[in-house]
């Protein structure tokens, strides 16, 4: 058993660390086999969604899932800090090994652009500081390459195609929770 951040994974016998491929291959199977967490994040008007996703690629797992509310303000500056407080907050919470999130360029007025990326500017701020990777997505991304890519099935569109393999996890189980998951099952 080797620990990780997310719990102990069984891996092959004990390998000679003399021997140089041995242990060059026991690094690669244990990269292979860890279980990594991700959390996706998606922001709309005044809320801030987030999914924690565990597991590997080919098989995610949806931990939890919440809504934390973000106004916007005026003073931007003023705005960002308490993104980035939001954020901090996640992650120190949840502890990811990669973060992602979903930008979203549905907005018709200079408040609702600032609503929908300013929030992720704090984002990459606190993911630098805490040296874990962090990807952008946009919904595009989720098409049917990436079900077939990552071993899932093609369901005729990405919501239902992501409930396949995710599941549902009501309340508030949205288009917008299904996109941070999705973001979050990328990053894996």
């Amino acid at each position: 058993m080797v620990g990780t951040a997310c719990g102990l994974v069984e891996v092959a016998p004990l390998v000679d660390p003399k021997n140089v491929d041995s242990v060059v291959a026991y690094r690669t199977l244990v990269t292979r086999m860890r279980v990594m967490r991700s959390i996706g994040f998606h922001a709309s008007k005044g809320t801030i969604r987030f999914v924690v996703v565990e597991g590997v690629s080919a098989s995610p797992v949806v931990i939890t899932h919440e809504r934390r509310p973000l106004q916007l303000q005026k003073d931007r500056p003023a705005f960002v800090r308490n993104a980035k407080n939001l954020i901090g907050n996640v992650l120190a919470t949840f502890a990811p090994d990669r973060v992602a999130y979903i930008l979203s360029m549905d907005a018709k007025s200079q408040d609702q652009v600032a609503g929908l990326i300013m929030p992720f500017g704090a984002l990459n701020g606190c993911a630098l500081e805490s040296e874990i990777p962090c990807a952008e997505f946009i919904a595009a991304n989720f098409s049917k390459s990436f079900f077939l890519k990552n071993g899932a099935v093609w369901h005729g569109d990405r919501y239902k195609s992501a409930d396949s393999v995710l599941g549902i996890h009501p309340p508030n189980w949205t288009n917008s929770e299904r996109l941070a998951a999705m973001a979050a099952w990328g990053a894996l």
